[in-house]
């Protein structure tokens, strides 16, 4: 007996047509997001597979776990973004404009709602997505921070002593690795009283 690979549902593509592996990851890749997206780390494997018409078995084929799936489709396109806007940044830092960081502070907001960390909390299943969503959530705010801190020094030096973060300096991101814990911090912009 011998296994063939899933083939395409795609009529131009003819029937029995073998896909390639870079097809069959960036198929995977597309599923995934789709369902991490929609269904938070619940989405199961079967599932994802389904989504993309592929053998379930080729997620761990190709990925290893569902965790490195979700590393993949959810972290790294995060870690991507952070990554290019910071080369952008430094590349033409007195063309950035302020309003070019804030587009990142919008985009980690997009991210915690996305991947709703909350969620991830309950589930014991779930503890391996849940520590790279907020490593990338702190790595995303300490990168932003310390973009932050020419306009900001006083506001971001009291979140980067927070994030244990003693350098002023914009270093990659992910080169800190994971582990610190999170110190007390105040409001940073405290209400306003009434006038």
């Amino acid at each position: 007996m011998t296994s063939t690979a899933p083939t395409s549902t795609d009529p131009s593509r003819g029937s029995g047509t073998r896909r390639s592996s870079g097809e069959v990851r960036a198929l995977l890749v597309e599923a995934a997001r789709e369902l991490f997206t929609e269904q938070g780390y619940r989405a199961t494997t079967r599932d994802i597979a389904t989504r993309a018409g592929v053998a379930e078995s080729l997620i761990f084929t190709r990925f290893g776990s569902k965790a490195e799936l979700f590393q993949v489709t959810v972290v790294s396109a995060f870690t991507d973004f952070i990554d290019d806007f910071v080369t952008s940044w430094e590349a033409n830092p007195v063309d950035s404009d302020i309003e070019e960081i804030w587009k990142l502070v919008r985009r980690l907001n997009q991210y915690v709602e996305e991947r709703k960390p909350w969620e991830l909390s309950k589930d014991e299943g779930s503890a391996g997505a849940l520590e790279s969503v907020l490593y990338g959530l702190a790595e995303g705010l300490r990168v932003t921070t310390l973009l932050l801190h020419a306009y900001m020094p006083e506001t971001t030096g009291r979140l980067l002593d927070a994030l244990d973060e003693p350098n002023r300096e914009l270093p990659d991101f992910g080169s800190r690795g994971g582990g610190q814990s999170l110190g007390q911090l105040a409001p940073l912009f405290p209400k306003l009283a009434p006038a």
